[in-house]
């Protein structure tokens, strides 16, 4: 698959990690993305492929220039149950981001750089809080993030909110 992680310490490490970087809001289109080992067929990985309407980009270009690309999120919907890698979860609908995106392997979508790190809502400028537990996905349906990097993922969100809301 191409999901990655690893602890981000600035945003300029975010942003040099990053081909694309944009502002745009989710459309509702989203569907599930299986991986699967070419040799078995066996599904390796999953995760949810969703639409972007951009808004604006500020680093990098669209092929075609588009007005929505597609984006890999690493979290989706097995049945009733709510799948999340490293805390986090999905985009959305109409609320307004900003994405710090590099292209999949093999096809013309994006993952999210950094997978939760790389992914900050703009309508709220309030500090992530810890989600203790929550039994269904409407407890946590709001919650930007939920994983256990809270203090760096507000350290971040700052730092992006600073320097990208005044352009």
């Amino acid at each position: 698959s191409s999901v990655e992680y690893f602890l981000i310490e600035d945003i300029n490490t975010l942003e040099e990690r990053s081909t694309l970087i944009i502002q745009g809001s989710f459309t509702g289109n989203r569907s599930q993305k299986n991986w699967k080992e070419s040799s078995t067929s066996e599904v390796i990985a999953r995760g949810s492929k969703s639409e972007i309407k951009v808004g604006k980009i500020y680093k990098g270009a669209i092929e075609n220039n588009s007005s929505t690309i597609s984006i890999y999120e690493p979290a989706y919907f097995e049945n009733s149950t709510f799948v999340s890698i490293a805390g986090y979860n999905l985009l959305i609908e109409k609320e307004d981001y900003l994405l710090f995106l590099r292209p999949a392997n093999n096809d013309d979508t994006y993952v999210i750089v950094g997978m939760y790190q790389g992914k900050y809502n703009l309508s709220s400028s309030d500090a992530v809080k810890s989600v203790q537990s929550f039994k269904t996905y409407a407890d946590v349906r709001d919650t930007e993030y939920f994983g256990e990097n809270m203090e760096d993922y507000n350290k971040l969100k700052s730092q992006v909110l600073e320097k990208y809301l005044q352009k």
